[in-house]
């Protein structure tokens, strides 16, 4: 009877194994490690981002001066840097002892860096009056921002030149709405109410009535 034998043994095989995954699948905690049941379990919901809002100088007061440089800035608007340079070479070839053909050779450099909405940018520096604050957004790139105080006080860029790797550039950005540091604050509250009445105070060496 081996045909007998083997059928029972599937039969007793395939019981185990709807047991398991039905018990799987009433037990939450298993069915998050079981590979059948996880394939078709949802995925946790990533936390909310937190928003971007404007680096001024409460938030130095907030966290302090010393923590400025742990954060990560963000730029609110693109800028555009343009550096231009170039010149003319100019002269007769010579071949030999004869005078030959004349040259000229224009050289146009055109660099173009675009710093575009939302860049990350890391603290360099900050003056002693915290009213100008350098940001870099590249190796070597810092840009400086200056406190708008008719702007809610946020750092700005006031327009300029950036200087960079030696050369300076000019910078084209929207004028009417001109980039501004970003920074990410995780603002949290927590309210510990506490309610109780108060006993009483006796004068030592004598009792209520």
């Amino acid at each position: 009877m081996p045909f007998k034998g083997v059928l029972i043994r599937n039969i007793i095989f395939l019981s185990v194994i709807f047991i398991i995954m039905t018990g799987c699948c009433t037990n939450k905690r298993l069915c998050r490690t079981c590979p059948v049941c996880s394939a078709t379990q949802p995925s946790l919901p990533a936390p909310p981002a937190l928003p971007l809002e404007p680096f001024t100088p409460s938030i130095t007061l907030e966290v302090g001066k010393d923590n400025i440089e742990n954060f990560q800035f963000y730029i609110s608007e693109t800028m555009i840097l343009k550096h231009e340079d170039g010149g003319i070479d100019g002269g007769v070839y010579e071949i030999g002892f004869i005078a030959g053909t004349g040259f000229t050779h224009i050289r146009s450099i055109n660099d173009t860096i675009i710093i575009s909405s939302n860049t990350e940018g890391i603290f360099e520096s900050i003056s002693e009056d915290e009213e100008t604050i350098y940001i870099s957004f590249d190796e070597g790139l810092n840009i400086m921002f200056n406190i708008n105080y008719g702007f809610g006080g946020r750092y700005q860029w006031l327009g300029g030149t950036v200087e960079y790797m030696g050369h300076f550039y000019n910078v084209d950005f929207d004028e009417l709405n001109p980039p501004i540091l970003l920074i990410k604050m995780d603002r949290r509250r927590t309210d510990d109410n506490e309610l109780r009445e108060a006993q009483g105070r006796v004068v030592p060496g004598r009792s209520n009535p």
